[in-house]
């Protein structure tokens, strides 16, 4: 499983989710235009999942209001990797803070209504990923393991980032620099790693 994207903390109230109309609407342009990974489809055409986010997305689209909004208190747009299931976790917590489950259908009347995707092809985009990823052969009951691999996974790539960012910094950045970039990276990998004690406390 290949994924490579920043992660981060949870983002506090829907004003967060969506910082400005057409920032929002171009990121959604480019996300939606961006195909999963590593999904293939099995001998019964049924949509056979090897990627965990799927799964995890894919499970939380059959959940009730309060089974989301817990699950999406663990999960934050940042900690997945794929752009397009960034699009649909963002839209599936505009559903969750209105009290709406986050099903196919209120997820793309939210996307609609809301002007978060624009233009015909976008929401054909939209609707198919949607039903891609909610007709996926996953288990809704597993939810909360879905969950853990991808904060699992967006804990490595934090670790890989990190890496990248303090050997660019050691070589272009003056010497007063480097103890506050090494501080601020180690800062932002305990914030992650705390995210994963606090799931593992909840799941023991």
């Amino acid at each position: 499983m290949t994924q490579t994207q920043r992660s981060g903390g949870p983002r506090q109230g829907a004003a967060a989710q969506m910082t400005g109309t057409a920032s929002f609407n171009r990121t959604r342009a480019t996300c939606l235009s961006t195909s999963h990974g590593e999904n293939h489809i099995g001998e019964s055409g049924i949509m056979v999942v090897t990627e965990v986010e799927v799964a995890f997305v894919g499970a939380l689209l059959h959940q009730a209001p309060d089974g989301a909004a817990a699950l999406l208190k663990l999960v934050s747009e940042e900690d997945i990797a794929d752009p397009r299931l960034r699009v649909v976790l963002g839209l599936a917590r505009a559903c969750v803070d209105q009290g709406v489950a986050p099903d196919p259908a209120a997820v793309f009347a939210v996307a609609r209504s809301s002007a978060a995707v624009n233009g015909e092809h976008q929401l054909k985009v939209l609707s198919k990923c949607l039903a891609d990823v909610y007709t996926s052969s996953v288990v809704p009951a597993s939810a909360w393991f879905y969950a853990g691999q991808v904060l699992w996974a967006a804990w490595r790539r934090r670790l890989i980032q990190t890496g990248d960012r303090l050997r660019l910094v050691a070589q272009t950045s003056a010497e007063d620099r480097l103890d506050e970039a090494v501080a601020e990276e180690f800062a932002a990998c305990q914030t992650m790693r705390d995210r994963l004690a606090v799931f593992a406390g909840g799941a023991a």
